[in-house]
């Protein structure tokens, strides 16, 4: 019996095919590997009322909802699965 402890090397590399979009993680899962956070295609634009630059963005810790900054000064709070906004802070 031979034990081991698992680290990043373990992990399955991902491929772009729908097959591994369960794996997909947030990208600061992939703090070892940061090339898979990278998006290869355009997926979707998503505007709230007032079309600005966005300067900053971070991911929840949970991974479910991004936050961005806008140069107008507000906040938005987005669902990371639909895109659509859910909070408008200024």
């Amino acid at each position: 019996n031979r034990v081991w402890q698992r680290d990043y090397r373990d992990r399955r590399a991902l491929q772009p095919d729908v097959m591994y979009y369960p794996d997909l993680l947030p990208p600061p899962s992939y703090v070892d590997n940061p090339i898979n956070a990278v998006t290869t295609r355009f997926v979707k634009t998503a505007t709230n009322k007032m079309r600005c630059p966005i300067f900053c963005m971070a991911w929840t810790p949970e991974g479910r909802r991004l936050v961005t900054g806008a140069s107008s000064g507000e906040f938005t709070l987005w669902n990371g699965l639909t895109f659509n906004f859910e909070t408008i802070l200024q």
